[in-house]
């Protein structure tokens, strides 16, 4: 070290003291790292109770085959019958909730009635 910061720096702090470490200093960090240890032992012994790991080869889950995914093997028949209601329902008039007043009408008679109904308010709206 540099004398120049000699004057501020204690003697103990230039020159270390060589020798045994007093053991009133060891003891009572080694009996707080047993303490730790026995800690982290119990929590992992309470842990393996409370998911009941006693053995833990046994509770190893046993993981068989899984099933072939259901697929089928000719989906159109099926898409086509799908396609086919709900072209049913689009081209049908039923109450959707008849308590409310509200009902379905097919698509086409929607866009017919809307067509009616802004030639009417446009020609109102005609000075």
């Amino acid at each position: 070290m540099d004398d120049r910061h000699a004057p501020l720096m204690s003697r103990d702090a230039r020159a270390p003291e060589q020798g045994n470490v007093p053991l009133s200093r060891v003891l009572p960090l080694l009996a707080l790292l047993a303490a730790a240890l026995l800690l982290v032992l119990a929590a992992a012994q309470g842990l393996r109770h409370l998911w009941n790991m006693e053995n833990p080869d046994s509770a190893a889950l046993h993981v068989g085959p899984f099933p072939a995914p259901e697929l089928e093997a000719a989906p159109q028949p099926e898409l086509a019958a799908y396609l086919k209601e709900k072209q049913r329902i689009a081209e049908s008039y039923a109450w959707v909730d008849r308590r409310n007043g509200i009902a379905r009408i097919p698509v086409e008679a929607a866009m017919e009635a809307l067509a009616q109904e802004n030639a009417v308010s446009a020609g109102k709206e005609k000075p």
